[in-house]
């Protein structure tokens, strides 16, 4: 046991293997200035601005977000916390490049390391999109605001008030079986009696009143 270890770390201090022991150092001290709370464990470890939509930047860049994006996406970036991901795959690199070096390199050939390094990366990318799926679905469920209003353009409510007019007015919008009541104004100044059937054909989103007219 104490042999092993002792491989495994002289191992990886080798010039071969210590780019990605260096990486894997820089995210173990992001995580203890996470646990320490340091920095914001939400920051992400690097920016990918809009280059998967390839919306952004100069000319060329979205040639080279067409590109970039289904690895992206196969890797979960952008749905995954970014330092999740980043973390499997530095950690998945720095297994790899220490066992594979150790059975089929073992005189430290720096050619041979660097071609190794191609299956390494593929190897890797494979394993982090399937370890990376759970934290995807967790991050969505985490992030979907279950209290935001529905779209409800196009929808059918009922005057709730005495009178709907241009100035005043609510209505009840059932919504999965549940009403809302919302602020409503006439669309074309017609006036709504208590009961009419609207429907809603413009949101003010500046005052969140909706603009209704005869359904």
């Amino acid at each position: 046991m104490i042999q092993s270890t002792w491989e495994m770390f002289r191992d990886s201090l080798s010039l071969i293997n210590l780019p990605f022991t260096f990486l894997l150092g820089a995210v173990v001290l992001y995580w203890l200035l996470v646990l320490i709370g340091m920095i914001d464990i939400d920051l992400p470890f690097f920016d990918l601005g809009d280059a998967p939509d390839g919306t952004g930047g100069a000319e060329g860049g979205e040639d080279e977000g067409g590109v970039l994006q289904p690895v992206l996406k196969f890797l979960n970036i952008g749905e995954a916390p970014a330092m999740i991901v980043v973390t499997i795959m530095v950690l998945c690199m720095w297994i790899f490049a220490i066992m594979v070096n150790r059975f089929f390199n073992p005189d430290h050939i720096v050619l041979k390391a660097m071609a190794l390094f191609v299956p390494n990366l593929l190897v890797t990318g494979i394993i982090t999109h399937f370890v990376a799926k759970p934290f995807a679905k967790v991050n969505r469920y985490l992030n979907t605001d279950y209290d935001q209003a529905p779209p409800m353009i196009g929808l059918v409510g009922t005057v709730m008030t005495s009178e709907l007019d241009h100035k005043f007015g609510t209505i009840n919008i059932d919504i999965k079986g549940a009403p809302l009541t919302v602020q409503a104004r006439s669309e074309d100044g017609k006036v709504f009696k208590q009961g009419d059937r609207v429907q809603v054909v413009r949101e003010d989103k500046s005052s969140g009143i909706y603009y209704v007219a005869r359904n």
